[in-house]
């Protein structure tokens, strides 16, 4: 929707999420599917905190 009705390219959308729920990855792969083009992560479980995208 924000690609579509304002108009900002994919390369300006980032997603930065946390697995508080357990759905960390799943939240990832469907903000890339629905274009975000960066999407935060973590490198061998070690983030910012807890939680992160490996």
């Amino acid at each position: 929707m924000i690609r579509k009705v304002l108009g900002i390219p994919s390369e300006s959308l980032e997603f930065h999420g946390h697995g508080d729920y357990y759905m960390a990855v799943s939240n990832a792969v469907a903000a890339w599917l629905y274009g975000a083009s960066i999407n935060n992560g973590t490198l061998l479980g070690i983030g910012e905190r807890a939680g992160n995208v490996p």
